[in-house]
C-alpha cells in the first residue's frame, strides 16, 4: 500500500461516565474523596486567613470545615467557611476538570509560607467526589458578595455538560454535596467520623460533624505550636489513641526542621512530627512504619521505610512539606526529598535515643519492655548502636546489673591473680613485664559466661571473683546439630552475644568467655578419692554413654555432685516444654496422631540431650563423699558381701541428685527437698553398712 492511500478521520470521544470512570481509575479508595474535599476546603480557608491576617476587624474570623452525612437522602457535604468563590471563579477553575485552582492562585500570593500551606495541588479533588457517587452540587459565594450573589453548579458527570444558576447563600464558603452510590453507603455510615480523623487529624482547622462534635486533633498538634512541651507530645499521641486503652509513651522525641547532608550536598528539610517509643510490649514495628503526611494531610497510615528498619521499639508521624505526591495522593515518590527526610528522622532518632539514655528511669523502663528488639537495633543499626550501646544494662551474677560502660569502666581496675601467693595482685610496679603485659590484656577483655544450671553458674562467679572478675551472662539461643541433630544451645548464636561481639570489635576489645579465665571445676588427684570416680564410672557404665567422671573441689560444699555439660543448655525449659505437650496431648487425646507425633518429637529431643557427652563432676568438699571415700578406704567395709550393690545404689543417687541440680528436676520448689532426702538415704545407707562392718572380726581381708 504506497502513502496516497492514507486517509485523516476524526477520532470521536463520548464524554457519557468519564468523570466517574477517570475517578474511580485515580482513586481505587473510596474515602479518597473525602481526603480531597477536606483539602480544597482547608486551601479556601487558608486563603481567607491570609486575607483577614491583612485586613484586621474586616471579615469574621470563623474559618472551621463541617462534614456530615444525611442517612436519610445518602448525601454526604463537607462545607468551609472559607473565601469561596464568584460566578467566573466557579467557570475558570471548576469546570476545567484537571486544572488546579490552587496552582493557578499561587501566582497571586506573595506570601511564600502561606503558599506552601496549600495543599491542593492537582486540581482533580471535585474529581473525586465522583468516585463516592452522582450529583455533584457547589454552593458557594465570594467573600466580597453578596448573599444573592452566590453560585450553585451541578453536575452527573454522565454527560459534559454542567448546570449554574444564582442563588442566595447567608455567609461566604463553600460546600459540596455528593449524591452518595449505592455501594458507598455502608462505608460513609459505619467509617466517615475515622476517615474524617484519619486524614483531617493534622489540618490547621476544627472539623465538626452535624452535631458540632469535634473529629480532629484541631488545637492538639504540639510540633506547631511555639511552647510545646514533652507532656504534649504524650497527650496527643494518647488522643491518638483514644478507642484502644493505650499508656503513655514511654520516650518521645520530637521531628523539627534541619539540613541534612545527601549526596555531598546540605539540603534543608522541612518536616515534623514525633517519634515515640510505646508503653506496649506487643508492638513490634518490622518494617520502620510511620503514619506519613503531607502539608497536614494523611498520604498514608502505617507507611514502611520511613524510620531506619531495625527500630523496631519505636512509631513515628511524619509529616513532610517538601514530598512530591503521587498522582492520586495514596503514596509520595521516593525521590531526592524523601531520602532526605528518611536522613532527617534517622539522625533525629538517634539523637533523642542519646537523650534518654541520660534519664537512668526511663531507659530502664525501655530496655526491661524492648530488650530484644533494642539488642537487635544495637546489632543491625550502627546509629543505634552509637546512642545506646555503652548504656545496655546485663546480669553480671548473683542479681547484679551493670551496664557495659561501666563494666568496662570497672575493668580499667582490675588486678592480676598471683596462683602462689593465691591473692590479687593490683600494682603493675610489683609485676614482672610478662605479667603487666598479661594484666594489660585483661583490662582489654569483655568476658561472658553462659551456663546450663543455677549451681554450675554460681561456681563459675565463685571463681571469677576470688581473681577480681566478673563476667556478663549471655542468654544462650537453642539451635538443632547439624551432626547428632540434638538440641543444644549455644552462646554464641544469641543476641547478647552478638552485642557483646559488636561492642568489642568497636572498642578494641577482646571477648573471652569466662572459661577460657578460669577452670570452673579444677581436676584433683587423690587416690582415695579416685576410688570414688571408679564406683561412679561402673555403676552408671559411664564409657557406654559417653559420660566422664572426675574429682574436684568447689562450692557449694552441700552439692555432692553436678553434670558439666559441653554447651550450655536448656534442660529446665525443654522439660517443661515436654510435660506441657504431654499433659495438652492427655486432655486433646481425640487429636491423637498429631498430638503423639509432637509428643514423641520431644521425647526424642529430650532424650538427645540426656544421652549428649557430659562430665560427673564429684566434689570432694562435701561430707557424704568423704564419708563415700572412707568407707570405700575400710577394708572391713570392702569385705561385705553386698559392698557393689551398697555403692551402685549410692552412686546412683548421688546422680539423680546432680541430674536434677543440673536442671531436670520436674518440680523447682521441691528440689531442695528432693536432694536434702537422697543426700540423707546415701548417707544413712553408708552409716548402716559401717555399722555392719564394725562387727566383723579385725584383719578380716576382702
Amino acid at each position: 500500500m504506497s502513502e496516497a492511500d492514507w486517509q485523516d478521520v476524526d477520532i470521536q470521544i463520548d464524554l457519557a461516565d468519564l468523570l466517574p470512570l477517570v475517578a474511580r481509575s485515580l482513586y481505587p479508595r473510596a474515602d479518597a474523596a473525602v481526603r480531597e474535599l477536606l483539602a480544597n476546603a482547608v486551601d479556601a480557608l487558608t486563603r481567607k486567613d491570609d486575607v483577614i491576617r491583612a485586613n484586621p476587624g474586616m471579615y469574621p474570623e470563623d474559618l472551621e470545615i463541617s462534614v456530615n452525612y444525611d442517612v436519610s437522602n445518602y448525601v454526604l457535604t463537607v462545607a468551609d467557611t472559607g473565601c469561596g468563590m464568584a460566578w467566573d471563579d466557579v467557570i475558570k477553575y471548576v469546570n476545567h476538570i484537571g486544572r488546579s485552582g490552587t496552582e493557578l492562585m499561587k501566582d497571586e500570593f506573595q506570601n511564600r509560607e502561606l503558599i506552601k500551606q496549600l495543599i491542593g495541588q492537582f486540581g482533580i479533588g471535585l474529581l473525586a467526589a465522583f468516585k463516592l457517587g452522582q450529583p455533584v452540587t457547589i454552593r458557594t459565594r465570594a467573600l466580597d458578595a453578596a448573599a444573592d450573589e452566590a453560585v450553585e453548579w451541578r453536575a452527573t458527570g454522565t454527560t459534559s455538560k454542567a448546570q449554574m444558576r444564582k442563588i442566595s447563600r447567608d455567609k461566604p464558603g463553600s460546600e459540596i454535596a455528593v449524591a452518595v452510590a449505592l455501594e458507598h453507603r455502608e462505608m460513609l455510615l459505619t467509617g466517615l467520623k475515622e476517615c474524617v480523623s484519619d486524614y483531617g487529624d493534622l489540618l490547621p482547622y476544627p472539623i465538626y460533624d452535624a452535631y458540632r462534635e469535634l473529629l480532629n486533633s484541631y488545637g492538639k498538634v504540639p510540633w506547631y505550636k511555639d511552647d510545646q512541651t514533652e507532656e504534649d507530645y504524650r497527650e496527643y499521641i494518647v488522643s491518638r489513641h483514644k478507642g484502644e486503652p493505650i499508656n503513655p509513651p514511654l520516650w518521645v522525641i520530637p521531628i523539627t526542621p534541619r539540613s541534612v547532608r545527601l549526596d555531598g550536598e546540605n539540603i534543608p528539610v522541612d518536616c515534623r512530627g514525633v517519634i515515640y517509643i510505646p508503653d506496649d510490649r506487643s508492638f513490634i514495628n518490622l518494617h520502620g512504619n510511620a503514619d506519613l503526611y503531607s502539608r497536614s494531610m494523611l498520604v498514608r497510615k502505617e507507611r514502611p521505610g520511613i524510620l531506619p528498619e531495625h527500630v523496631l521499639f519505636c512509631e513515628a508521624i511524619v509529616d513532610g512539606a517538601d514530598l512530591s505526591m503521587v498522582m492520586n495522593r495514596e503514596d509520595v515518590m521516593e525521590d531526592r526529598a524523601f531520602r532526605a527526610m528518611q536522613v532527617a528522622v534517622a539522625e533525629q532518632l538517634y539523637a533523642g535515643l542519646g537523650e534518654l539514655v541520660k534519664k537512668p528511669k526511663e531507659w530502664r523502663r525501655v530496655q526491661s519492655t524492648f530488650e530484644r528488639e533494642l539488642k537487635a537495633g544495637v546489632v543491625k543499626d550502627d546509629g543505634v548502636f552509637k546512642a545506646v550501646a555503652d548504656h545496655l544494662v546485663f546480669f553480671i551474677g548473683a542479681g547484679e546489673r551493670q551496664s557495659l560502660g561501666q563494666y568496662m569502666q570497672s575493668a580499667q581496675s582490675r588486678g592480676l591473680y598471683d596462683e602462689q601467693k593465691g591473692e590479687v595482685v593490683y600494682q603493675p610496679s610489683d609485676l614482672t613485664d610478662a605479667q603487666r603485659e598479661t594484666l594489660a590484656a585483661l583490662r582489654k577483655t569483655l568476658i561472658f559466661i553462659s551456663s546450663a544450671s543455677g549451681p554450675a553458674r554460681y561456681q563459675m562467679d565463685q571463681l571469677l571473683l576470688a581473681r577480681g572478675l566478673r563476667a556478663i551472662e549471655v542468654l544462650p539461643e537453642p539451635s538443632v546439630d547439624e551432626e547428632t541433630g540434638a538440641v543444644v544451645s549455644r552462646a554464641e548464636r544469641s543476641l547478647d552475644w552478638q552485642v557483646l561481639n559488636k561492642y568489642a570489635q568497636a572498642n578494641n576489645l577482646e571477648l573471652k568467655a569466662a572459661g577460657e579465665l578460669v577452670e570452673k571445676f579444677p581436676e584433683m588427684s587423690d587416690p582415695k578419692l579416685e576410688r570414688v570416680a571408679e564406683v561412679f564410672r561402673t555403676a552408671l557404665h559411664s564409657g557406654e554413654r559417653g559420660m566422664t567422671v572426675r574429682i574436684s573441689a568447689f562450692h557449694p560444699d552441700g552439692l555432692p555432685a553436678l553434670l558439666d555439660f559441653p554447651t550450655a543448655g536448656r534442660a529446665r525449659e525443654q522439660v517443661q516444654e515436654w510435660r506441657q505437650a504431654l499433659e495438652a496431648f492427655i486432655e486433646q487425646h481425640q487429636d491423637a496422631p498429631r498430638g503423639l507425633q509432637q509428643v514423641i518429637r520431644m521425647a526424642e529431643a529430650q532424650a538427645a540431650v540426656e544421652d549428649r557427652t557430659a562430665t560427673l563432676v564429684v566434689n570432694a568438699k562435701n561430707d557424704t563423699i568423704q564419708q563415700l571415700a572412707d568407707a570405700l578406704d575400710d577394708p572391713k567395709f570392702r569385705s561385705l558381701d553386698r559392698t557393689e550393690r551398697v555403692t551402685e545404689h549410692i552412686a546412683i543417687e548421688l546422680y539423680h541428685a546432680a541430674l536434677q541440680q543440673t536442671g531436670y528436676q520436674p518440680d523447682d520448689r521441691n528440689m531442695s527437698a528432693i536432694l536434702a532426702a537422697r543426700c540423707a538415704a546415701v548417707e544413712q545407707l553408708l552409716s548402716l553398712s559401717l555399722q555392719v562392718a564394725s562387727t566383723l572380726p579385725d584383719g578380716m581381708a576382702q
